[in-house]
């Protein structure tokens, strides 16, 4: 009997050795450099503009969210909403001159997939749209489980669910359909005023943009829409709150609506943080007192109007640099952990500009920090770097922020040639906002 037990243990201890050889095998190859591809190589994919009779619409529909959901935002362990708090919503805005026909649509959601685009740009093919923006104001406090992607359940959005998707997918196409069912000819007015008392610091490198950009779409006397551009990070909703909510952009837009300044599309710029907004005694800040003190400086915004207005856009495909994990996993597992982001990681993404009227804008699939949205700004030419639109790839920071392992650049996915090449892309892109119609195919 003791020889039996001798045998069978020197079985399972060789069944073990083997089994440890090949964990440490394929953590061997595993930690190998996979992902070889050069960024840098840039392609024009459209580019079209026009000038003349502006038309526009816009109309806003609820997201219906499968309740029970997950709620986005933060890492693991996330709790699940069982009812609303305030509506989440999509807004969509379609403007039109001549041949030129574009979208844009803002959503209460933490993040927009380049997929998801895609799904909500085909279920609306009938309109026959020339160019489509979808971005997300980055609640915290919002649906998740629309995402697909591994690394982004994973990181911020949890468990993927088709009904999620499906209630996103829903309430933009409707808010675009109705939207350009209701094109009217239109006047656009637009303004800019700084509010740095609005914003903190959110990382090292740079104060935060507290620049605040309206554009203003009326009929007549009475207004269409609005969209509003400013960055702060809407995480004012208790972390372990049991119910959705937008935060301050959605409350904002609603406001907004109520008091008749039309549809109103919040789009977020460089990172920052929101101020604290004291309410009586209590300094908490509450996503309603933030969103009155961004309403207050709403007001404040000179509207000059634009004559003869000009609307263009370009689309510009480039490939990304090596992802690059060793400031997001211990040391042991950076190669491992890069192969990983590398293969979940898109290798190539779209960035786009659209001039609306005198601005520029450049669209971007991820999250760029003050410093690394001033950059691309100088680089490109834009007057505005808009985050979380049609994709997303993480945190966007300057290429010494990254070596130097500070601030939001921690959170890269990407080596820190990943800002340089985005800003080539974005050169090329606002550069063709000029070229009256050029599509690549």
């Amino acid at each position: 009997m003791q020889a039996n037990w001798t045998r069978s243990l020197l079985v399972a201890l060789r069944y073990l050795a083997a089994a440890l050889g090949l964990a440490v095998l394929a953590f061997g190859i595993g930690s190998l450099n996979w992902c070889r591809r050069a960024g840098g190589d840039v392609r024009l994919v459209d580019s079209q503009a026009a000038q003349g009779v502006l038309s526009a619409g816009a109309a806003r529909v609820e997201l219906e969210p499968p309740l029970p959901v997950v709620i986005a935002g933060y890492p693991p362990q996330r709790p699940e909403a069982f009812r609303i708090l305030y509506p989440l919503r999509a807004r969509a805005l379609v403007v039109q001159i001549d041949h030129l026909k574009v979208g844009l649509v803002s959503i209460d959601l933490l993040t927009l997939p380049s997929s998801l685009v895609s799904d909500i740009h085909g279920a609306v093919e009938e309109l026959g749209l020339s160019g489509l923006w979808v971005s997300a104001t980055h609640s915290h406090s919002s649906e998740g489980g629309y995402d697909r992607g591994l690394l982004a359940q994973l990181a911020g959005t949890g468990r993927y669910r088709s009904e999620a998707r499906a209630s996103v997918v829903k309430a933009a196409a409707e808010a675009l359909r109705q939207a350009a069912a209701g094109l009217a000819p239109a006047t656009l007015e637009s303004g800019e005023e700084a509010f740095p008392a609005l914003v903190a610091p959110r990382s090292e490198g740079m104060s935060p943009d507290g620049r605040l950009t309206r554009l203003s779409f009326r009929a007549q006397a009475s207004p269409i829409a609005q969209v509003i551009i400013f960055a702060a990070h809407p995480t004012l909703e208790p972390r372990q709150l049991d119910a959705l909510s937008p935060d301050f952009p959605g409350l904002f837009s609603s406001q907004q609506e109520s008091g008749g300044a039309g549809i109103t599309l919040f789009l977020q710029g460089g990172v920052g943080n929101s101020v604290a907004v004291a309410v009586g005694d209590n300094p908490w800040k509450a996503p309603s007192d933030f969103a009155d003190a961004l309403e207050g400086a709403t007001r404040q915004v000179q509207l000059s109007p634009t004559s003869s207005p000009r609307v263009a856009f370009s689309r510009v495909s480039v490939s990304l640099p090596p992802a690059d994990a060793s400031r997001l996993a211990p040391k042991w597992a950076w190669g491992l952990a890069s192969n990983f982001v590398c293969a979940a990681a898109p290798s190539r993404v779209e960035i786009s500009a659209l001039q609306l009227g005198p601005l520029r804008l450049l669209f971007l699939p991820g999250e760029p920090t003050s410093l690394g949205a001033k950059l691309l700004e100088e680089e490109s030419g834009a007057q505005r770097a808009i985050a979380l639109t049609n994709g997303y790839i993480g945190y966007l920071d300057g290429p010494e922020m990254v070596q130097k392992r500070i601030g939001e650049s921690r959170r890269q996915y990407f080596e820190p040639a990943l800002l340089p090449v985005l800003a080539k892309a974005g050169q090329l892109a606002v550069k063709k906002l000029a070229i009256e119609r050029t599509q690549v195919h």
